[in-house]
């Protein structure tokens, strides 16, 4: 399990589970959490990110683009909405989820003060073939995506920069980034 706050841990639960997540919150479990691909309960590879000010739990997948919102009461998680792309990247044969390696979801996630922050590839602006970037930084995504708290994308704000991990405080819109410029670099950005 993953200590995300005081007293609280979350997990993925196994495939197959009727919830996607467990948690333990000062000795209180609980299962909640929907899966990304309702018809086939197996886990995706995700991002998520607490915000212990304001009780959000933020899931992405590096898979396919979608993103949720979950909201904790008490020791128990409450979906608030999901955001799911409108063309499919994936398709399911013989109880699997096979993926179109060439379209990836985001590569990380955080929160700020007034957005839900994530690392992700702007399609339109650059049309890469995600399966062939591997580990080349000079490929990464350069492209970060501000979303509000009700799961609108706001704009997308290209930093400049491949970027490999964001981060950012709930109490200012400051973004902190590890990129590659060409060297690695921490940079910061107001948003």
């Amino acid at each position: 399990m993953e200590k995300m706050d005081h007293g609280m841990y979350i997990e993925t639960t196994k495939n197959g589970s009727e919830t996607y997540f467990r948690s333990v919150i000062d000795g209180h479990e609980s299962f909640w959490g929907v899966y990304p691909i309702p018809k086939i309960k197996k886990h995706i590879g995700t991002y998520e990110f607490y915000d212990s000010t304001r009780g959000l739990f933020v899931v992405t997948s590096f898979r396919f683009p979608y993103l949720a919102l979950y909201k904790r009461e008490n020791s128990v998680f409450t979906l608030l909405w999901e955001r799911k792309a409108d063309q499919k990247n994936y398709i399911i044969t013989d109880d699997d989820i096979i993926f179109d390696r060439k379209i990836k979801g985001a590569s990380d996630v955080c929160m700020s003060k007034d957005y839900i922050i994530t690392l992700e590839r702007d399609r339109e602006k650059d049309p890469v073939d995600e399966s062939i970037v591997r580990r080349d930084i000079s490929k990464f995504p350069h492209t970060v995506f501000l979303y509000d708290y009700t799961g609108n994308l706001l704009k997308i704000v290209d930093v400049g920069m491949p970027i490999m991990r964001i981060v950012a405080g709930s109490n200012s819109n400051t973004l902190y980034m590890i990129g590659g410029n060409p060297d690695y670099v921490l940079a910061k950005c107001e948003l």
